[in-house]
């Protein structure tokens, strides 16, 4: 009698991997476990059948089920025994693309169309931002661009970074994956994650689409962190806030209302108390007077800057951000700069009401993070175009807003309803109705802070570059054509008229000398002409 085939493949043994194939095995799925130390398999599934035959008299909704998890002789077996279209599952690869890939050699030729292997994300806890891959650099990526046109599909499951306490608070917080990959792969998938994952979801159809998704997360946190900064300098130094007037400032943002104001935030939360902690080395002043300025720059800060070249996507905002930090590596320039370069102070600064001023930050902070997110998304966007993805904007917005995650923000969910409720993606968040609206409405509260901050010296390259991509997204017009006409003026490159069929190519004579080139080469005379030397000259 052929023995019966398994409904789902387990690579990879890890705790988790375990986890996986028990709960399944118990529900009376025949599951099929391998590892790449094959020694290891028997004594699995010898320890899982020991305990469900001990579980077995529990009325506790537990099945004996001690066959259905069935150990694999070598790797290649756990595709063979398991039943087509096949369901695998690799566990213990994570930020180990040389171990998954020689996993892969050995279960590739067994692999048929209709097939599934889902890459299993991080399972243990790390160090934040750790192990951040470049989309393009994924393998999962590569293979699939061989592998897809054989029907065989491959998913790539990423983990989000959460909150360090939320770990241990809110077990179900600390547990938010994005997946990559076709459509119909993950709902078949799906599941096999869900006793296991408390949120989930399909981010795009490529394995590369969860690395940016993860990437961009973290860069939205750069920049909502340094447009919080800046808002704190602005009032230390313009209105003359000490560290705790600036906590209660900033957890009255994230408190007022009912149900918070409109940056009720994580972040706005952990900056308020940031404020307010003193420091225990010293006995003296606040810890946050003791940071040293320095900031390490990654991949992961540098993707958005060279990315917005590579597609031709403007990310002003963000690499104001990124240049903010740069500077932060410059101390010994700042302060020599400082001596010789004096800004203006006592009575050549505005003078400021507090309270209006507050009010103003407020809403400039708010329309900053819309056009972060803006920028973000809709270069996610191009480069999904060129690839050729197709990509899910609106379940990256609700999995960065869960519990739990730094994240996680009244404005976000705002953000998502306001972006769901649309028929057809905008070609920018800017331009979703109820955002524009409010852009609209606080905008001049925008114009002030910057102003403000002009002429008391205070630097905001955040906050004033967000207002230059406002600006400059809703210029129908801009002045392009004096730098185009500055070119063909010394070079005669040429430029297009808006008057004329796009690639027909103009040039004007800007001089007199410019006509008399012109007619000399319409006489065929190509090189200039020489010179007769005076007597007198010799």
């Amino acid at each position: 009698m052929a023995e019966q085939p398994c409904d789902l493949g387990i690579i990879g043994l890890t705790s988790v991997g375990q986890c996986v194939a028990a709960h399944f095995a118990q529900s009376d799925q025949r599951v099929c476990v391998g590892d790449d130390d094959q020694s290891f398999v028997p004594e699995v599934v010898r320890a899982y059948q020991q305990q469900t035959e001990q579980d077995s008299w529990k009325d506790d909704g537990l099945v004996p089920s001690s066959k259905c998890m069935v150990p694999s002789r070598e790797l290649p077996d756990v595709i063979i025994r398991v039943k087509r279209p096949r369901k695998i599952a690799v566990f213990g690869t994570f930020a180990n693309d040389a171990k998954f890939l020689e996993i892969w050699n050995q279960i590739a030729p067994q692999l048929e169309e209709g097939d599934t292997v889902l890459r299993w994300g991080r399972e243990e806890e790390g160090q934040y931002e750790t192990n951040i891959q470049q989309y393009n650099k994924s393998i999962v990526t590569q293979l699939s661009k061989t592998y897809t046109e054989r029907g065989i599909n491959l998913l790539e499951m990423v983990r989000l970074d959460m909150d360090r306490t939320a770990i241990w608070s809110d077990l179900n917080a600390s547990n938010a994956y994005m997946v990559g990959g076709p459509e119909e792969a993950f709902a078949t998938m799906q599941p096999y994650m869900a006793p296991f994952v408390t949120h989930v979801g399909l981010v795009g159809t490529d394995a590369a689409c969860v690395h940016i998704a993860r990437v961009l997360q973290h860069t939205v946190e750069n920049c909502i962190g340094q447009a919080f900064a800046e808002g704190m300098d602005l009032m230390a130094k313009a209105a003359g806030f000490d560290h705790t007037d600036i906590g209660r400032t900033f957890n009255k943002w994230n408190t007022e209302g009912d149900s918070g104001g409109r940056l009720t935030s994580y972040l706005l939360k952990a900056s308020s108390r940031i404020m307010y902690k003193r420091d225990n080395i010293t006995k003296q002043g606040f810890v946050i007077d003791y940071i040293r300025e320095v900031n390490n720059i990654t991949e992961t800060d540098t993707f958005v800057y060279e990315s917005s070249i590579r597609f031709g996507v403007p990310t002003p905002c963000i690499n104001a951000a990124l240049e903010a930090r740069l500077f932060c590596n410059m101390k010994e320039e700042r302060i020599e700069a400082s001596e010789k370069l004096k800004v203006p102070s006592g009575a050549d600064t505005p003078s400021v009401l507090k309270e209006q001023m507050c009010a103003d930050l407020q809403s400039s902070i708010y329309c900053t993070i819309l056009v972060i997110f803006a920028e973000c998304f809709t270069l996610f966007q191009a480069i999904a175009d060129r690839e050729s993805w197709d990509v899910n904007i609106q379940e990256c917005m609700r999995l960065w807003n869960v519990t739990g995650s730094f994240l996680n923000s009244k404005l976000l969910d705002a953000m998502h309803k306001a972006y769901k409720s649309q028929d057809e993606d905008p070609q920018s968040i800017l331009l979703l109705p109820d955002l524009a609206s409010e852009l609209e409405a606080l905008h001049m509260s925008w114009r002030r802070t910057v102003t403000v901050c002009f002429a008391s010296a205070v630097p905001i390259p955040t906050l004033s570059a967000a207002l230059t991509h406002y600006d400059m997204r809703r210029t129908p017009k801009l002045p392009i054509g004096m730098l185009q006409s500055q070119r063909d003026f010394f070079s005669g490159c040429g430029y297009e008229r808006n008057d004329q069929p796009a690639g027909k190519i103009f040039s004007s004579c800007w001089t007199a000398d410019h006509t008399k080139q012109e007619q000399r080469k319409a006489k065929g005379c190509t090189k200039p002409p020489v010179k007769r030397k005076r007597k007198a000259d010799k």
